[in-house]
């Protein structure tokens, strides 16, 4: 069994990439960035594997 980092949450990828919590979800909208949507709310949350497969694209 392995540990898993947990999901991240949209605040916390915006810091990361320095760019405002409107600017990811319409990157999730858009299909450019992975998203799961989590509880009732259907909130969205982040795999830190997929934010560095993000990255490796837009370079």
């Amino acid at each position: 069994m392995t540990l898993q980092e947990p999901l991240m949450t949209i605040n916390e990828v915006s810091e990361f990439l320095k760019v405002t919590p409107a600017t990811i979800r319409r990157w999730t909208d858009n299909g450019q960035l992975k998203c799961y949507r989590v509880g009732r709310k259907r909130e969205r949350r982040f795999d830190r594997k997929d934010i560095i497969t993000y990255l490796k694209k837009a370079k």
